[in-house]
């Protein structure tokens, strides 16, 4: 081997790390360009006309109109948007999703490297968790591809669990209010929240309270253009109505109900999640439990899995923070099972990818596809379960 060979290897051992970073910033930027030039049915039916229509009443004037199933603050970009020429509307909104899709992806990493500190593990591999959730097909298809927003609320989600295991509550709380305000499945965090504040007694419950503020602070661009406010808070119970469907592509136990007959089960989905829930947090209680951050991880882990199983009406987006935390857990924990965090992004894209590219039609074909999701979900429940018993103290 030569001197330069040498060398070089050298520099590679000595900036891996920086390598490894740059692969995922260049890598997941070079791989969402190639997405930017697709118009999906999404954005025709939907995006699209809300945006004209917009731009027609001169932009955030027309948040005044009952246009949409999006709570305000998405509208609010929407309407930036229309002040710019119409050809370049879809790579700005698809340009909106991308730079949230980093946040998510550096703040994954942040929450990572807290964890990995605090358990005696190499911190640099947070700069894989980074790299990974940057090319995460997921993450990819969602914004560049597709123009959706599922990254914005889970960017803010993320950054309210960096918060919240750093034990600056309020500001978790602000980052989960403004999650809120851009989808409601970001109360999937709550019961978590609740749960840590039963077990540890480290930070009062008002602080909840910068929730539902930011719902309210949210709706005010629309109220002051002159939308009536009732109409603009209850956006969110409306929006829960809009498809009668139990899966919307989502692939959970509702690939075996009868789809369509939303109404006969939706209650049911409803509370076999909160019961599911509850008898976890029960466990938790009765084993008074002091919950360390390994916990909090693994539970958020849990509640999104659960929740994205069991809820009704989902769709396959919505899972976008539980895959985000399995790539987490499994890279701090036990690096060999990230497969699985991979096989459920994979899960997901199968669904992504058929509708995009081939029709949604055939996707409720894919029964096995949610036997797989459900099995992993169990081993994920067992594995934090077991985790917890190790990591976490009981107060008796």
């Amino acid at each position: 081997m030569s001197i330069l060979e040498d060398k070089i290897i050298d520099i590679i051992k000595k900036y891996f790390w920086v390598i490894v970073i740059m692969v995922g910033l260049i890598g997941g930027l070079s791989a969402r360009s190639k997405g930017l030039y697709l118009v999906s049915d999404d954005w025709n039916e939907y995006l699209l006309p809300w945006m004209t229509t917009l731009y027609e009443n001169t932009g955030f004037k027309g948040l005044a109109l009952d246009i949409g199933n999006y709570y305000i603050p998405y509208m609010t970009l929407l309407a930036i948007g229309t002040y710019l020429d119409p050809q370049y509307w879809l790579l700005y909104v698809k340009a909106i999703s991308i730079f949230f899709e980093i946040v998510f992806c550096i703040t994954s990493a942040l929450v990572g490297k807290k964890l990995l500190k605090e358990n005696g593990g190499d911190e640099r591999w947070a700069s894989a968790i980074f790299t990974i959730l940057m090319l995460s097909p997921m993450v990819v298809v969602d914004g560049a591809f597709w123009a959706q927003c599922d990254y914005i609320y889970s960017a803010f989600a993320m950054l309210c669990i960096y918060f919240f295991i750093n034990e600056r509550y309020i500001l978790a709380m602000n980052m989960l209010g403004l999650a809120y305000g851009f989808k409601q499945q970001a109360l999937i965090l709550l019961p978590i929240i609740i749960l840590v504040w039963i077990c540890n007694r480290n930070f009062s419950i008002w602080k909840l309270i910068f929730v539902p503020l930011w719902y309210y602070i949210c709706g005010l661009p629309a109220i002051i253009a002159g939308r009536p406010a009732e109409n603009v808070y209850t956006i969110y119970k409306r929006q829960g109505n809009a498809f009668g469907q139990l899966s919307m592509n989502l692939p959970n136990i509702y690939r075996y109900f009868p789809n369509q007959n939303k109404d006969d089960f939706f209650i049911w989905g409803l509370f076999a999640t909160a019961a599911i829930l509850l008898v976890l947090a029960y466990w938790l209680v009765e084993k008074n439990y002091k919950l360390s951050n390994s916990a909090i991880l693994g539970l958020c882990m849990c509640s999104t899995g659960i929740c994205g199983m069991f809820l009704p009406a989902l769709h396959e987006r919505y899972i976008a923070l539980y895959v985000g935390f399995a790539y987490i857990y499994f890279l701090v924990f036990d690096k060999k099972k990230t497969v699985l965090a991979g096989i459920l992004d994979t899960l997901v894209c199968i669904t992504y990818f058929g509708f995009l590219y081939e029709g949604a039609s055939h996707v409720a074909e894919y029964h096995y596809v949610a036997i797989v999701h459900l099995l992993i979900l169990f081993y994920i429940i067992h594995e934090v379960v077991v985790m917890i018993k190790n990591t976490s103290a009981s107060c008796t």
